[in-house]
């Protein structure tokens, strides 16, 4: 480790623990901080599910043990590891004492309250016909305007790129006047708390064509890796006219890979045999990459004849992505009622809602009514978690099962996931570790939380000085990785993008990155654990009005937390 990171080593802004007790100075409420604890690396999965059990009339059942549940993977029984019942709080906590509140100069992306569950509502405006976009944002300002109690919710607008609209927040006036602030390009500010297989037809009622399969793909897959970092069940409610997303792995072999499930499911093209699927199994297993490229050009050739990108293995791994971030789809249909040609579009809605243990809604005009509805039935569910005992990760689907001893319950959960190496997830995650870090730090992307963290912002106190951000990074946030000579070894990356007041990009600031790495002796590593992670960043801007994107890296877990800094510089 360089002698400046041990230098600064147990510096911080805040006092030692401050960051599980600061308050933020809005009064957005965020969802909750995991649990202080130290994170090393493990190839062990822990499977994770989230059940919502109701009775005949949708209401949600309490009062259910440990016991009154039986989990299988693959027919083959589970032994239950962790389980926890999970249902809204009464009003959120009173904020934190003045004497414990932030400077005014400091941000954080550290969530400040407690939260059973997070909604995120997703407008989709690439896949489907604009008149129906327009009403079913108008619709979302009706229910807004209601008044009606949520839990933490987020709202961002898919057209050409992903962009958020509002971070997590309770309040629904917040929620309704930034929405109402949406042009139909895009949205017009960032407003934001401190942190608050599949047919894919390009005609019939799916109205999309290739760039829009790409731009979904891509928001889907963005807003997995944003929503892995906050704890416990998330709600995507997708209000569309267009879901070319599905995720029926039916017909296919057992033991079939990723690639093979999803091309099984591509609407119209031939099923990729069991021994082509046998080939990419060890291709994609191998450390030679020649033949797993070569195995996916396969696949992609006999799946999709005539086109010049193939979306089989990357769908198959935002659908593993978002089902292990613990979130639950709810699409709502936004065409209505007396809609001609819609069954392929309604059972991707039922795919989408019953494999992630969410709720389809369409056939009906109150889109409104598919949102509250959505938001309460995510709130209140029992988490649970299991080891598998089968250790063989060859890309095939694990079904999970799960049922209950207690008469007339119905359970919704997800059903399974892809058993993907996780050693080549790792590898193809670090090799595009850098391009990901640069999207979250845009102006409009989603604000992250994987990674927690204070940053103090200091304007120049006079002409040619530079901005200095310092950021005190929370090492129970970070991935300590051990090393065989008992080390433990650090790597996490701060950055720093300035906008305009408007999220204009600032012409001719270089953002750059600086990274503090090292390893750490057994001494050194528990006091690091007492304090905090230090990194800074300095750079030079005109007088003006600015916004900040402040953000951090963990080079080990590939987790992210980012957040924005109003600054002034005289």
């Amino acid at each position: 480790m360089t002698r400046s990171l041990i230098a600064l080593l147990f510096v911080s802004l805040l006092p030692p623990g401050s960051y599980a007790q600061a308050g933020s100075s809005s009064s957005d409420k965020a969802p909750a901080a995991r649990d202080p604890q130290t994170v090393l690396k493990s190839t062990t999965r822990l499977v994770v599910v989230d059940v919502v059990a109701t009775d005949d009339k949708g209401n949600p059942v309490t009062g259910l043990q440990e016991p009154d549940f039986a989990v299988t993977e693959d027919g083959r029984p589970q032994r239950i590891g962790s389980f926890s019942f999970q249902s809204p709080e009464p009003a959120a906590a009173p904020a934190a004492p003045a004497a414990m509140a932030l400077p005014e100069n400091v941000v954080t992306n550290v969530p400040r309250t407690r939260s059973t569950s997070l909604n995120v509502i997703l407008l989709d405006r690439v896949n489907g016909e604009s008149r129906n976009r327009t009403y079913a944002q108008d619709r979302l300002v009706k229910y807004l305007e209601s008044g009606a109690a949520v839990q933490p919710t987020a709202i961002f607008i898919l057209e050409k790129k992903l962009s958020l609209v509002h971070d997590f927040t309770t309040d629904t006036n917040a929620l309704k006047d930034a929405l109402n602030r949406v042009r139909p390009s895009g949205v017009s500010r960032v407003l934001s708390v401190d942190v608050a297989a599949s047919p894919f037809a390009t005609k019939g009622d799916f109205h999309t064509n290739e760039n829009g399969i790409e731009t979904t793909l891509a928001a889907l897959k963005l807003l997995a890796t944003t929503l892995a970092g906050y704890p416990g069940r998330k709600n995507l409610i997708w209000v569309s006219e267009a879901f070319p997303v599905s995720l029926t792995i039916e017909g296919v072999p057992r033991g079939s890979s990723s690639n093979a499930i999803m091309s099984a499911r591509s609407g119209g093209f031939p099923i990729v045999t069991e021994d082509n699927s046998a080939a990419t199994i060890r291709a994609l297993n191998s450390s030679d990459a020649q033949k797993a490229n070569q195995a996916d050009a396969q696949i992609t050739s006999y799946s999709n004849p005539g086109k010049s990108h193939g979306y089989a293995e990357e769908m198959a791994r935002i659908a593993d992505a978002l089902m292990d971030a613990h979130v639950a789809l709810y699409p709502i249909d936004a065409a209505g009622m007396g809609q001609a040609n819609r069954l392929a579009a309604q059972s991707n809605m039922r795919d989408l809602a019953d494999r992630t243990g969410g709720r389809a809604f369409y056939n009906r005009n109150d889109i409104e009514t598919g949102i509250g509805s959505s938001i309460d039935d995510g709130s209140t569910y029992y988490a649970l978690s299991y080891y598998p005992d089968n250790r063989v990760w060859d890309g095939g689907f694990r079904k999970i099962e799960i049922k209950t001893t207690r008469p007339g319950v119905t359970l919704r959960y997800r059903q399974g996931y892809y058993a993907l190496d996780p050693s080549i997830s790792a590898r193809q995650e670090a090799a595009n570790m850098a391009q990901e870090f640069a999207r979250a730090m845009v102006f409009d992307s989603p604000l992250f939380a994987g990674v927690h963290f204070q940053a103090a912002v200091t304007p120049p106190a006079r002409k040619n000085q530079k901005v200095l951000v310092q950021f005190a990074v929370d090492p129970h946030s970070i991935a300590f990785e051990a090393r065989d000579n008992g080390m433990q070894y650090v790597s996490v990356s701060c950055s720093v993008a300035a906008y305009s007041e408007k999220g204009d990009p600032v012409k001719g600031f270089k953002e750059e990155v600086t990274t503090m790495s090292g390893s750490l002796n057994s001494g050194d590593y528990q006091r690091m654990m007492r304090s905090a992670l230090p990194c800074k960043r300095t750079f030079d801007l005109k007088p003006g009005r600015y916004l900040l994107r402040v953000g951090v890296l963990d080079n080990n877990s590939h987790l992210m937390g980012t957040s924005n800094a109003p600054i002034v510089v005289p």
